[in-house]
């Protein structure tokens, strides 16, 4: 048991998303080799977040490890859903910085290398970074977000 105040106690997160009415879906997509990142071959897949009828969706990209040894998350496997909301939500505070305050913060180029625009592969980031976490607004409010890493860190 998780007890995170006098009136919060859970189990995990799979039972705080029942409470709230969240489901979490993890589909398979297939195992892709991952050119733009380390050019190693991941496991890939599409987490859907639905509570009622709003849903977002989002892609994951699992560990070498899991998927060298043939290892594929689960819906309902505690410790899945937990890694993947960790992963997701881990870049939610983000959401308040300007491009340039991530880049600066992260160690990211801000500008290429001509200083004539957005460096491509830190604004991609930051979008990509930006755009989940609308996705998350979406679905959780910020004290859930909250509850969520409280959770998932206890």
């Amino acid at each position: 048991m998780i007890k995170l105040n006098e009136n919060s106690t859970y189990s995990g997160l799979l039972e705080y998303f029942k409470e709230i009415g969240v489901k979490v879906t993890i589909n398979f997509i297939g195992a892709v080799q991952k050119v733009d990142w380390d050019n190693c071959t991941h496991n890939v897949y599409k987490i859907r977040i639905q509570r009622g009828k709003s849903y977002s969706i989002f892609d994951f990209t699992d560990s070498i490890y899991n998927t060298q040894k043939g290892i594929k998350m689960s819906s309902n496997n505690e410790d899945d859903v937990e890694e993947i909301m960790d992963c997701i939500i881990s870049d939610y505070s983000c959401k308040d910085y300007s491009y340039e305050e991530f880049c600066d913060e992260f160690g990211y180029d801000s500008y290429n290398a001509n200083y004539t625009g957005r460096d491509k592969k830190s604004n991609k980031i930051y979008r990509a970074i930006i755009s989940s976490a609308e996705k998350l607004d979406k679905i959780f409010s910020e004290k859930e977000i909250d509850m969520i890493e409280s959770i998932i860190n206890n």
